[in-house]
């Protein structure tokens, strides 16, 4: 009995010893290690993904600043200036050519310098303007300043990121029966031009015919006239004016 079974304990594989299970305790090791790899990546901040990621646009590479404005190195900076010249398109407006002082009789257009709104980097932006204009008569000084808004900036201006939002035929008039006296009556109504375009307007007229007030608008219908104050808000977020006028 005991000779047959060590002749039994002789024939056992050498497979059946504990090295031959060792490739199965490396697939757990494996694991581990794969998890620790993944844990230290997302301490790190890193996060995976399948798909691209949208990071944004690129940033605006417009100056809002043209070669005669700019200083150089160390200078002051000097303030945004300009004349009423054709559009980059070369075709001047018909308003902003004609001149005021040819539509009544009376005192003699004196020049005057303006600010005018263009649109640049998402904002309305100040633009100076010497144009002839007559004191008495305020009506003719508003088609001035609306012809120069849609004759848009100059060469210059266009090069450096400057455009202009306000319609190609818009008009405007001067107050109706029944209106406040410093109203102004445009060819469209208010809410129905581009946010660009009316905050063009309001802070062009605010600066110009208002001293910095709030400007009334209404349209061609009879609907009422509101009031739009030309402020920081409206001049770097536009599309807050469709919704900042208020009743007079």
């Amino acid at each position: 009995m005991i000779s047959r079974t060590i002749r039994r304990a002789a024939r056992t594989p050498a497979a059946r010893t504990p090295a031959a299970r060792r490739p199965a305790t490396r697939r757990p090791v494996a694991a581990l290690l794969v998890a620790a790899a993944l844990a230290a990546a997302s301490g790190c901040g890193i996060r995976a993904t399948s798909v691209p990621v949208d990071a944004g646009a690129a940033p605006s590479r417009v100056s809002c600043t043209t070669p005669s404005e700019d200083p150089g190195p160390g200078a002051p900076p000097a303030s945004p200036s300009g004349t009423a010249q054709p559009s980059p398109s070369g075709s001047p407006s018909a308003d902003a050519s004609a001149s005021p002082g040819a539509e009544a009789s009376g005192k003699p257009a004196a020049q005057r310098a303006v600010e005018v709104y263009l649109v640049c980097r998402s904002e309305v932006v100040p633009r100076t303007r010497t144009a002839e204009f007559r004191d008495d008569d305020p009506e003719a000084a508003a088609r001035r300043l609306v012809g120069l808004l849609r004759a848009g900036p100059t060469r210059e201006e266009g090069g450096a990121g400057f455009t202009t939002d306000v319609p190609p035929d818009l008009q405007v008039r001067g107050p109706r029966s029944g209106d406040p006296e410093d109203a102004w009556r445009l060819s469209r109504e208010p809410d129905e031009l581009p946010s660009f375009a009316l905050a063009q307007l309001v802070c062009t007229f605010s600066a110009s015919l208002a001293d910095g007030g709030p400007v009334l608008l209404g349209g061609p219908d009879d609907d009422r006239v509101l009031s739009y104050p030309c402020t920081q808000e409206l001049r770097t977020r536009p599309e807050a004016g469709l919704t900042a006028g208020a009743s007079v």
